[in-house]
């Protein structure tokens, strides 16, 4: 155990992530750490966020705070009025170069969403690395897309309509998960594939659009999230030619209704670098012999879901 205490802040870091709340005081009554740990400046950075909902904003600048944060999340849920652009105004001071934003937009054409893009004045955007977007970002301005300028942004999770509005400048982005629910979502995947390391696409209809005539040649890491369909042999050319693309793979993860062995097959056959494999069907059967080309596999995991 005190080998334990011993360790560096940044390995116990990485072992709390991985545990829950009850487990990691539990932990108390054996590393003398944890608060070290815990009010540490790295972790602090990562985990802790100011959390605003639409009301709160209403009465923000009534309330001041004498802290500031690291990280924001922001939802903007509730409608529109005259005080909610004066306690936004505040967010510069108490957050001042966030590393995480979360937004939500529970209506569309919501005019503090035009001014957090055009004018920037509620979040510092340039000093993100890892935004999550969700709701609707459909607005109705005449001068369409809106641009959000984000040259630090590393990470990007998408979860709205209307992103045929929205024009993003992230020159180093390279982690991005997108929930497809229109074509309009690949041709924003479009702008990016060539310079993502890791792709994680969920399609929330049997529509693949054109997502398999892409060539994301960089990619490392792809989830691709299609339990409404499986992989069937109407798309084996396009499917199995999209992964024999894929040249510098290191891990994938398909979930889907099933999927065609001989398609398993030809893509376990132009993977032979895969280090790590994930497979999640809810209709029929995978046999590992489809597989066995993969000597380098690492990791296999295999799951029959309902």
């Amino acid at each position: 155990m005190a080998n334990f205490n011993q360790m560096p802040n940044e390995i116990l870091e990485q072992i709390f992530d991985n545990l829950d709340f009850r487990t990691r005081r539990n932990l108390t009554l054996v590393c003398r750490r944890w608060n070290a740990v815990l009010l540490s400046e790295r972790f602090i950075t990562r985990h802790v966020s100011l959390v605003i909902d639409g009301q709160r904003t209403l009465v923000l600048h009534k309330h001041p705070i004498h802290r500031t944060y690291p990280n924001l999340t922001l939802k903007l849920d509730n409608a529109i009025n005259g005080d909610a652009f004066k306690g936004l105004r505040l967010l510069p001071t108490i957050v001042p170069s966030p590393a995480t934003v979360k937004l939500h937009l529970a209506f569309p054409n919501d005019p503090r969403w035009v001014a957090l893009c055009e004018e920037q004045q509620f979040v510092n955007l340039r000093t993100v690395q890892t935004f999550h977007l969700t709701g609707s970002c459909r607005t109705e301005h005449p001068r369409k897309p809106l641009t959000l300028q984000m040259d630090q942004l590393r990470t990007l999770n998408l979860v709205c309509s209307g992103v045929q509005d929205l024009w993003l400048v992230a020159p180093k982005l390279s982690r991005l998960h997108l929930h497809v629910l229109s074509e309009e979502h690949l041709d924003f995947l479009l702008h990016f594939i060539h310079q993502l390391h890791t792709l994680s696409i969920v399609f929330d209809a049997k529509e693949s659009f054109f997502f398999y005539h892409l060539k994301p040649t960089s990619l490392r890491e792809l989830a691709i999230d299609r339990r409404q369909k499986g992989m069937t042999k109407s798309e084996r050319n396009i499917s199995i030619a999209f992964f024999k693309r894929l040249d510098h793979l290191q891990r994938l993860e398909l979930r889907v209704k099933f999927i065609d062995s001989y398609v398993l097959h030809t893509i376990a056959d132009g993977l032979k670098q895969l280090s790590e494999l994930s497979l999640e069907v809810a209709e029929g059967t995978i046999e590992l012999k489809h597989i066995a080309s993969l000597t380098r596999l690492k990791r296999l995991r295999i799951v029959a879901c309902r």
